[in-house]
C-alpha cells in the first residue's frame, strides 16, 4: 500500500511503506498486524516492525525481511545521531581552544583603546572596496565598459576620496611604516593577478563573487558558521552549479560533501586542479583505484563462487545490446556489453556469448547464470547445464513473475476493468483542468510507476481504489458539474458514469487482492537490497495460498496460470535446496525431513562437488544442520538464524555458495 501523502517526510522515510498516517502525523496503523496507533510518528512504526523496543508491542505479523531490515534502518539512524553528536561537540572544544589568528585581533588582545580598534576596522574596509575598485577597473581597461553601466566616461577614472587614504598607506611601506600599516601587515600589499580573468569572459560585472577573493584568510572555529559566511558560501556552490549546468541533485552525491570537506581542510592558498589535472593525473588516480577495488572484488570469487547474469534490451536507437553482469558477495559489477544488432539471436548464438564470457571469468568460479525469459535464452541455458556440468542456469524470476501478470490481464474480466481504469487517468491526464481539480480533491497523483510493465495495471488499479471517495467526490462536484467537461454526450460525462459504477469497483478491489501478494514477491526479487533465493520457494508459496484466500470464486484461474509460468520454468532444484538451508524456515517450519527438499539438496550437491568423498561430507553435515548440532547449536548460531539473512553471513563452509547465490 502507497504511503497517505498527506506530507512530504512520508515519502522519504522507508518506515511509511509498511504503514500509514490516520489523521495526524502522531498516529499510524500497521499495514500487517492492522494495529493503529494514537501516539508515535514514523520511528514508533519502525520500532513496532522491528520488534526490539520496549516503548512499543511488537507486529506479530511483519515478514522477516521487512524486521530485519527496520532493525537495520533504526540502528543506522541511531548510529549517524551519534557521529553528529560526536562531530558537534569536537567542534565546541576546538571553538574553545582555538587561537585568534587576526592580527587585528591579537592586537586587541594587547588591550587598544576602542578608538583604536575602530580605526583598523575602517582601514580593513576601506582596502577591501580598494582591492575590489581595482579589479573592475582592470576589467574594464581589457574589456571595455560593463553592458549595465550607463555614462563611463568620467566615472570610470573619478577618485574617491575615500580610497586616497588607503593610497597613502599602501605608499607608506616603502617608506617607515606607519602604525596601522604595521597593525594590518601585508593585508593593503596585494599582487595583481598575472593572468586576470579569461578572454571573453564578462560575469565580473554581473556577479563580483563569481571570482575567489584575494584576501581569503582561514576563519576562526567559532565564527565559520554566521549566517553572511554561509550566504557566501552557498552564493558561490550555487552560482558554480548554475552556470556550469551541473544538476542539483549531484549534491546528494558523496564525493561533493567530501569534496567540500577536503577544501575546508586545506584551507586557503591551495590551488584548486584545472581542467588538465582532472582529465589527466586525477582520472589516472581514480581509474587506479577502481582497478583495484575490482581487483579485491574478483580475488572473493574462488571462495564465494559468483551468478552470471545475461541481459538483452533494445534501446530508444534500436540497438540491441546484450549485458553481462557479475554478482558476488552481495554485489554487482557490470562485466561487459555486445552490441548485437546485426546478429540473428538465436540460442546458438546467445550460448557462443555466455560461454566466452564463462572462459573469461572462469567455469571454476561460476556457480549460477541467470537470463531472461525468452525462448532463446531458455533453449540456450538448458544446452549450457549440459555442456557445463557443475553450473545452474535458471531465467529471471522477476521477468517470470510480470509474464505471469501478462497472462493474469488477458482474462477478459480482468482486461475490461484494467481498460476501464486506464480510459478513467487517460482522460484525466490529459485535460489540464480535470488533473488541477482532481490533484485538488485527491491530494495527489494517480499514475505511479511500477516495478514492471505489467505491474504498472497493478498499480494504477490500486491507485485508483485508493482516490475512490476522491474521485467520486470531484464527479458530483459543483465545479465539476458546472464546468464544459460535465456537458451531457461528452467523454467527461461518460468518465462520471464509470466512476460512479459499483460494479467496477467491486471487480476492481477483487483482482487488487489477488494481484496484491504476486505483486510484493515482484518487488522483493526486484530489490537489490539482499539475495532472495533462500526466500523465493517460501515466498511464491505463501503468494498461492493468499490468492486462495483473497479471491475464492477466481483463484484456481490464477493458481493454474502461476503453475503453468512457474512451475515450467522456475521450480528449480536450486531454490528448493537454498530454502532448505535457509536457517528461518528450516528451524521455524521443520522441513529438515521433507523428501523433495531432501532430493533437491542431494542433486544440487552432487552437481557442484564432483568429488564423491566430499560430496558425501556435505550430505552429512546436512544432518548436523537439521538437528542444529556442533556449531549450529552454539549460543550466537542459534540467536541469529531467525534473524539474519542467509545471503549475509556464512552459515555452513560446505554451502557457502549456495548461501551467496542472486537471482
Amino acid at each position: 500500500m502507497e504511503p497517505s501523502r498527506r506530507g512530504q517526510p512520508q515519502e522519504r522515510n522507508i518506515g511509511w511503506e509498511h504503514g500509514k498516517m490516520l489523521g495526524e502525523r502522531h498516529q499510524f496503523q500497521c499495514n500487517y498486524c492492522h494495529k493503529c496507533f494514537k501516539e508515535g510518528g514514523v520511528t514508533r512504526l519502525k520500532q513496532h516492525l522491528a520488534g526490539n523496543s520496549r516503548e512499543i508491542s511488537a507486529c506479530s505479523e511483519c515478514p522477516p525481511t521487512i524486521r530485519q531490515l527496520m532493525r537495520k534502518n533504526l540502528a543506522e539512524i541511531k548510529a549517524t545521531k551519534e557521529r553528529a553528536a560526536k562531530q558537534k561537540a569536537e567542534v565546541e572544544r576546538q571553538a574553545a581552544e582555538a587561537p585568534s589568528y587576526h592580527l587585528m585581533e591579537s592586537q586587541e588582545a594587547e588591550g587598544p583603546d576602542e578608538e583604536e580598534a575602530q580605526i583598523q576596522a575602517a582601514m580593513r574596509a576601506s582596502l577591501d572596496d580598494r582591492w575590489q575598485q581595482e579589479e573592475v577597473a582592470r576589467h574594464r581597461a581589457r574589456f571595455g565598459p560593463s553592458f549595465f553601466e550607463s555614462g563611463a566616461g568620467s566615472g570610470g577614472s573619478r577618485q574617491d576620496p575615500e580610497f586616497q587614504r588607503t593610497t597613502s598607506v599602501r605608499e607608506g611601506e616603502g617608506r617607515g611604516r606607519s602604525r596601522i600599516a604595521s597593525i594590518l601587515g601585508g593585508f593593503g600589499s596585494r599582487k595583481k593577478s598575472s593572468g586576470g580573468i579569461p578572454p571573453g569572459a564578462s560575469i565580473y560585472d554581473v556577479d563580483p563573487h563569481a571570482f575567489p577573493r584575494r584576501d581569503s584568510k582561514q576563519q576562526r572555529v567559532d565564527t565559520m558558521w554566521k549566517k553572511e559566511k554561509k550566504k557566501d558560501m552557498w552564493r558561490a556552490i550555487g552560482s558554480w552549479f548554475h552556470f556550469s549546468h551541473i544538476p542539483a541533485n549531484a549534491a546528494d552525491n558523496t564525493y561533493y560533501k567530501s569534496a567540500i570537506s577536503a577544501i575546508q581542510t586545506a584551507g586557503p592558498g591551495v590551488d584548486p586542479p584545472g581542467p588538465r589535472d582532472i582529465y589527466g593525473e586525477l582520472l589516472d588516480n581514480n581509474k587506479e583505484e577502481l582497478e583495484n577495488w575490482i581487483g579485491s572484488y574478483k580475488s572473493k570469487w574462488p571462495t564465494y563462487g559468483l551468478t552470471l547474469m545475461c541481459d538483452g534490451w533494445t534501446g530508444p536507437t534500436k540497438r540491441a545490446i546484450i549485458n553481462f553482469l557479475t554478482y558476488c558477495d552481495t554485489k554487482t559489477f557490470f562485466h561487459k556489453s555486445v552490441d548485437a544488432s546485426d546478429k540473428v539471436h538465436n540460442a546458438s548464438y546467445i550460448l557462443r556469448l555466455m560461454e566466452e564470457v564463462i572462459d573469461q571469468i572462469g567455469e571454476e568460479n561460476i556457480v549460477h547464470v541467470v537470463t531472461d525469459n525468452g525462448p532463446q535464452y531458455k533453449l540456450a541455458g538448458q544446452v549450457l547445464m549440459e555442456r557445463r556440468l557443475q553450473i545452474f542456469w535458471t531465467p529471471c524470476a522477476a521477468h517470470c513473475i510480470d509474464l505471469i501478470l501478462m497472462d493474469i490481464g488477458k482474462i477478459r474480466r480482468v482486461q475490461h476493468t484494467v481498460e476501464i481504469a486506464q480510459r478513467i487517468t487517460r482522460y484525466i491526464y490529459s485535460h489540464t483542468w480535470v488533473l488541477s481539480l482532481m490533484r485538488r480533491y485527491a491530494g495527489g497523483e494517480i499514475l505511479r510507476p511500477g516495478v514492471t510493465r505489467f505491474a504498472t495495471n497493478y498499480i494504477t488499479l490500486d491507485s485508483l481504489i485508493e482516490k475512490k471517495g476522491a474521485l467520486r467526490q470531484m464527479f458530483v462536484s459543483p465545479e465539476w458539474q458546472e464546468s464544459r467537461y460535465a456537458q451531457a454526450g461528452t467523454e467527461g460525462s461518460r468518465m462520471e458514469d464509470l466512476v460512479s459504477r459499483q460494479s467496477f469497483w467491486q471487480r476492481a478491489n477483487a483482482i487488487v487482492k489477488a494481484i496484491k501478494p504476486l505483486y510484493e514477491v515482484l518487488r522483493a526479487v526486484d530489490s537489490e537490497r539482499y539475495p532472495q533465493m533462500g526466500f523465493l520457494y517460501h515466498m511464491m508459496e505463501k503468494a498461492k495460498a493468499q490468492i486462495m484466500e483473497a479471491d475464492v470464486a477466481h483463484a484456481q484461474e490464477y493458481i493454474d496460470i502461476i503453475e503453468r509460468r512457474w512451475g515450467a520454468q522456475m521450480g528449480r532444484k536450486l531454490h528448493l535446496a537454498a530454502y532448505y538451508l535457509n536457517p528461518r524456515f528450516q528451524y521455524e517450519s521443520g522441513i529438515g525431513m521433507d523428501d523433495e527438499l531432501l532430493h533437491a539438496l542431494r542433486n544440487v550437491i552432487y552437481k557442484m562437488e564432483p568429488d564423491p568423498e566430499v560430496a558425501a561430507l556435505c550430505i552429512e553435515e546436512t544432518k548436523l544442520f537439521r538437528e542444529g548440532s556442533h556449531s549450529f547449536g552454539q549460543r550466537p548460531a542459534v540467536v541469529s538464524k531467525t534473524t539474519m539473512n542467509p545471503g549475509t553471513i556464512q552459515i555452513c563452509k560446505t554451502f557457502l555458495h549456495l548461501n551467496y547465490l542472486q537471482l
